[in-house]
């Protein structure tokens, strides 16, 4: 049953509201969160930690709510619907009826760009309209530019008022949703430093890397040559000619508009999430693409055709008013000063969760393993082969299917069945395979045709007289990904296949160069040594896509 303005609503019921003070934005996030807690449902806070602090002061119970400080939860658009897609998945595995959500969209009022969210402020009302989420937007007015508020009462239907709210007069479904003009970058009215016309992908990659090397890093060099990459793949697919590719570079920045005469993508939530046309690994480049946290990426539709612009490194500097800059700047002193004053209650707090936290942990991973040995229908797994590592994965799985060696699928326990668990999907094909090598266990992300990545973990049946043999099949949301990008899960998965670095490169257009700097790169974020052990703990842990899975591998 659900609660509060979602009260015989289904899907996402998204509202804003705007405050003047500290005492305003909690008069209308607490009841928000009490409602949430009080009626046993989830509620998920995604603000930054002096907000969180203030919030934890005035609520009654805290240990009910999840608060996410990290700031990397708002890094992009899309991660922020991937992110957000896998809490309600979960908590909806444990069964809540309504989830409830609150949390900072960046803009340059609080410190961050607004660029790209307006999209994304929109698109959330059709790609969760699938879940009972709540969502509750505040935003501080004295810091909020105009702009933003017009996208803010265009985007939610219900807006917030000292007496209660009301349904906004200016929304916009999505599909008649009219995003902020993208303003010209100052390099744009320079010479391009290069001008293609109907060239190829490797001439055009050549001529972008030889212009963008010294200005930008490694790094952000990496992610515009994928992105520039896909976007000339599919205008030359999908496009109409001349397909022209232009860049610009000044101090530390590169620009590159990658244009054709066709009218674009028709469908408005293009980049935001992964295609799902039922084909695994559909639309997985773009939605990559538009992940990356060191390039910008604007689509553009105008008369005379289509534009990708893509912009890496420095970003130009933003068109402020003195008033609106000294405001801020007061507002964030004034702030500063309340962090003093919480800082021991916060320690205080969080002592108490971190020991609830270790109880809380104790007692779920004994109900997991009693919970797996019921599900494969044999005696309890002995610890030492790893069953703790699990633990994990099947308190939070919300499919399952079990595969028997005549190649029936059968249901795993109570949890619900998936089209990616059918006996002859690429999916289970992969867990067969890897099984086949050797061991009773794997373990690997897919993409999910509903957007995203999805864990699966396979299990074979160990002997016993009341089992069927088989193989035992979960999927889950992912776990930690240890801040490795999509494109090193990617470069993962080759590399499990035992693809060398050359042949990497080659399937995903990259120099063998940037492909061993990028499993350099792995094995630090894994903190292993070497590029063998970092190989096995991805392995281990299922931190890869498979090559099989992953669009256009053969």
């Amino acid at each position: 049953m659900r609660t509060g303005s979602a009260q015989g609503r289904v899907g996402h019921v998204h509202e804003a509201g705007f405050y003047s003070s500290d005492e305003e934005f909690l008069a209308l996030i607490v009841p928000f969160v009490t409602g949430g807690t009080e009626a046993g449902e989830p509620v998920v806070i995604g603000y930054d930690e002096r907000k969180c602090d203030l919030l934890r002061a005035r609520l009654p119970r805290t240990a009910a709510v999840d608060f996410i400080v990290d700031t990397g939860l708002y890094a992009t658009p899309a991660g922020a619907i991937e992110a957000y897609r896998q809490q309600f998945e979960r908590h909806l595995a444990a069964g809540a009826e309504q989830i409830r959500i609150a949390g900072d969209v960046p803009h340059e009022g609080n410190g961050g760009r607004f660029a790209g969210w307006d999209r994304y402020e929109s698109a959330v009302n059709v790609v969760w309209q699938d879940y009972p989420v709540y969502s509750r937007c505040l935003y501080d007015a004295t810091t909020t530019a105009r702009p933003v508020r017009d996208v803010v009462e265009r985007t939610h239907r219900r807006i917030l008022t000292p007496d209660g709210g009301s349904a906004s007069p200016r929304y916009q479904e999505v599909a008649e949703f009219e995003p902020l003009p993208v303003p010209a970058d100052p390099l744009e009215g320079t010479p391009p430093a290069v001008a293609l016309v109907d060239a190829s992908l490797s001439e055009t990659r050549s001529r972008v890397t030889e212009a963008a090397r010294g200005r930008v890093d490694a790094g952000t060099l990496t992610e515009l040559l994928f992105a520039v990459s896909e976007a000339v793949t599919n205008a030359q697919l999908y496009g109409r000619p001349p397909l022209t590719v232009t860049v610009w570079t000044g101090s530390e920045r590169v620009l590159v508009r990658v244009h054709d005469t066709g009218p674009g993508p028709p469908d408005p939530l293009t980049g935001l999430v992964a295609v799902p046309d039922g084909s695994v690994g559909a639309g997985l480049g773009l939605w990559l693409s538009h992940q990356f946290t060191r390039v910008d990426i604007e689509l553009l539709t105008a008369a005379d055709g289509f534009t990708v612009r893509l912009r890496g490194g420095r970003p130009p500097a933003p068109a402020e008013s003195v008033v609106t800059v000294a405001r801020a700047r007061a507002e964030t002193a004034r702030r500063r000063a309340d962090d003093a004053r919480a800082s021991a209650e916060r320690r205080r707090r969080w002592a108490d969760l971190a020991r609830a936290g270790a109880e809380r942990r104790r007692r779920r991973l004994v109900e997991t393993e009693a919970r797996l040995a019921a599900l494969i229908g044999g005696p309890a797994l002995d610890p030492s082969h790893g069953t703790a590592t699990l633990a994990d994965t099947v308190h939070d799985a919300v499919a399952g299917a079990l595969l028997t060696c005549t190649g029936r699928v059968l249901p795993l326990g109570e949890l619900p069945g998936h089209r990616l668990l059918d006996a002859r999907t690429a999916v289970t094909r992969t867990a067969a395979r890897h099984l086949d090598r050797g061991g009773d266990r794997t373990r690997f992300l897919a993409p999910n045709p509903a957007g995203g990545l999805i864990c699966v973990t396979a299990l074979r049946c160990p002997p016993h007289p009341r089992s069927i043999h088989g193989t035992a099949l979960l999927l889950s949301p992912p776990p930690d990904l240890q801040r490795l990008t999509p494109l090193d899960l990617t470069i993962l998965g080759l590399l499990v296949d035992d693809w060398p670095d050359g042949r990497i490169a080659a399937r995903l257009h990259l120099s063998e160069g940037t492909v061993t700097g990028r499993v350099e790169h792995i094995t630090a974020m894994l903190d292993a040594p070497d590029r063998a052990l970092a190989l096995s703990r991805a392995t281990r842990r299922g931190l890869y896509i498979p090559g099989s899975l992953q669009s256009g591998t053969p």
